[in-house]
């Protein structure tokens, strides 16, 4: 498995990975080191750690990182493909089967592709995000534009490479079969499991009820309209935001104009 996170973020590939292992198959997984919310790595951290949760091998590669404006994320994407590209070329290629999961940008999976062409092994992917429509909602791609053209044949070219795509919803499966005209989408949808969450992490107060947002703060994540709403009707509501992002700007100044509490 090829992804750019994995625990101890929260992200849905990790519980999946560990079914996988449940099954009885063995697991590796190319990853980075973790980001959000988690403390800075010291300049002289291995390029390459590996450890083993949960009965998944991993493999931690140093990339960039992404806390900083959309150049920086950039560049974190960038870091992690080229690293990735890197240690797959001397990775040996006795797998049944290479995995990746979807996050945009797509450039992040394109390692996997290269390292299962090389193998001739069977490559699959786990589809949670959709290019180029997410790029469009978060306003950074107008539609029909040049740029946007671009993507979406660059996009179509890497999702065709997939011998099967695995989707987390629905409308995904329509999405790409409608607009990208694939036929190697599964017909099942592969819903995206609960993550499970400690008591220790949200729990109720005497005045408000605690919720923890841990990720990237950016337009596409609703972090700043989920604010307004618990503000405008006066909600007994306490969110707490642990990340990074160019909303972080914004919503400094939402609560110097609001007089929202730290």
């Amino acid at each position: 498995m090829v992804s750019n996170y994995y625990a101890p973020e929260n992200f849905s590939i990790t519980p999946l990975c560990e079914a996988m292992v449940a099954l009885g198959h063995d697991v590796t997984v190319i990853t980075g080191y973790p980001q959000y919310g988690f403390p800075k790595r010291k300049p002289n951290d291995a390029l390459v750690y590996e450890e083993t949760l949960n009965g998944v091998h991993l493999v931690r590669l140093k990339t960039h990182s992404p806390v900083g404006s959309f150049l920086h994320r950039l560049w974190h994407y960038a870091s992690f493909l080229s690293a990735s590209k890197r240690y797959l070329k001397h990775h040996p290629g006795s797998y049944d089967l290479a995995l990746a999961m979807s996050l945009s940008p797509l450039m992040s999976i394109s390692s996997v592709l290269s390292f299962a062409k090389k193998y001739a092994i069977p490559v699959g992917l786990y589809c949670v995000d959709l290019l180029p429509e997410s790029l469009v909602v978060t306003g950074l791609l107008k539609k029909h534009s040049l740029f946007y053209r671009i993507i979406n044949r660059w996009s179509r070219t890497l999702y065709t490479r997939f011998d099967r795509i695995w989707v987390g919803s629905p409308s995904y499966r329509a999405y790409l079969k409608d607009h990208h005209h694939l036929n190697n989408v599964a017909s099942k949808t592969l819903y995206q499991p609960v993550l499970p969450i400690s008591k220790d992490v949200i729990s109720s107060h005497d005045r408000y009820f605690q919720l923890v947002y841990t990720g990237h703060v950016g337009r596409g994540h609703t972090i700043i309209p989920i604010l307004q709403c618990i503000a405008d009707h006066a909600l007994p509501i306490q969110l707490h935001i642990v990340g990074h992002g160019e909303g972080i700007a914004t919503l400094k100044h939402l609560q110097q104009q609001k007089g929202w509490s730290q």
